[in-house]
C-alpha cells in the first residue's frame, strides 16, 4: 500500500507514480535475474553437418523439438542414475523414487518408516550426489 511520507510532498501524485515505478523496476529487476539463471543453465545441441563443421540444431517443429528434448532427459536421467546406483542404498532409492513422483518427505517418512529429518537429510545427500555426477560429467 501507499502511504504519503510525513511531511507529504508537494504533489502527491507525482509521488505515487514514481513510488509505482519504483515498485515496477524491482520486480522486473527480479524477473530478469530468474531468466538470467534460468538461460543461463540451458544450452543449444550442436550437430555435425556434412561438411563436418559443427552446428546449432534448429527446429522448424516445436513438437520435435520438445521430443528430442524428452528423449535427451531420459538418456542424462538414465546415465546419471547407473552413476548413483552403487552410492545409494535401498532407504535412498526409495526417498528418491517418492520425490521423483511427487510425495511430500512427511509421506515417504511414514512410508519408510522414518522421520520426516531423516528423510530431508538423505535427500540432501542425494541432491548433492547427483550434483557432483553432474559436476563430473560437465
Amino acid at each position: 500500500r501507499y502511504r504519503l511520507p510525513d511531511p507529504p510532498p508537494t504533489h502527491p501524485e507525482a509521488h505515487y507514480v514514481m513510488w509505482l515505478v519504483g515498485k515496477a523496476l524491482k520486480r522486473l529487476k527480479r524477473y530478469w535475474g530468474q531468466e538470467k539463471r534460468y538461460y543461463g543453465q540451458v544450452m543449444p545441441i550442436w550437430r555435425e553437418n556434412e561438411a563436418g563443421e559443427e552446428e546449432e540444431l534448429k527446429f522448424v517443429d516445436e513438437g520435435a523439438q520438445v521430443q528430442v528434448e524428452e528423449v535427451l532427459q531420459r538418456v542424462l536421467f538414465t546415465q546419471v542414475s547407473e552413476q548413483l546406483s552403487p552410492r545409494l542404498d535401498e532407504k535412498d532409492w526409495m526417498i528418491l523414487e517418492g520425490m521423483l513422483t511427487g510425495r511430500t518427505q512427511v509421506e515417504i517418512a511414514r512410508e519408510a518408516g522414518f522421520s520426516q529429518p531423516a528423510v530431508s537429510k538423505r535427500w540432501h545427500r542425494i541432491c548433492q550426489l547427483v550434483r557432483e555426477i553432474l559436476g563430473e560429467s560437465g
